[in-house]
């Protein structure tokens, strides 16, 4: 009995620490790498370093990301494509509002096209029903 029980704390011990948040450092040199990354000349990685950063905001809603706020304003104007253009303003939107952070759910193994489509998707629907109640209020 006394070795069931240990094994079952030890699975218990070992569940725990496989879903334990790393290290707040470790995430902020996370971040640091996929700041490099949406330099890069490679528009998957950019593309994965803007969706990467939305799944760290959600993760860890403390993080400051102002000082982003720049970077992503420029690719937002400047990216070669259009798609990298829209996702990066989407994210810009989804680091700066933390509202948004609990109507859009993103996973670390989600699917970057559902989450920036339901982010946009979200943002439209609230953009309606304000527009929608000072339409009404006039």
């Amino acid at each position: 009995m006394k070795k069931l029980i240990n094994m079952t704390l030890m699975v218990v011990l070992l569940a725990a620490a496989a879903n334990a948040k790393p290290n707040l450092d470790k995430v902020e040199t996370a971040v640091k790498g996929y700041v490099v990354a949406l330099n890069s000349d490679n528009a998957g990685l950019r593309h994965s370093a803007l969706y990467n950063l939305a799944v760290i905001k959600a993760e860890y809603p403390e993080i400051d990301f102002s000082n982003l706020d720049r970077q992503l304003q420029k690719m937002s104007t400047k990216d070669e494509y259009p798609l990298i253009r829209l996702h990066a303003d989407l994210t810009r939107t989804y680091l700066k509002d933390n509202s948004l952070q609990s109507k859009v759910q993103v996973e670390a193994n989600g699917n970057p096209v559902d989450f920036f489509k339901n982010l946009y998707l979200e943002m439209e629907s609230s953009y309606a029903e304000t527009y929608a109640k000072e339409v009404v209020s006039r």
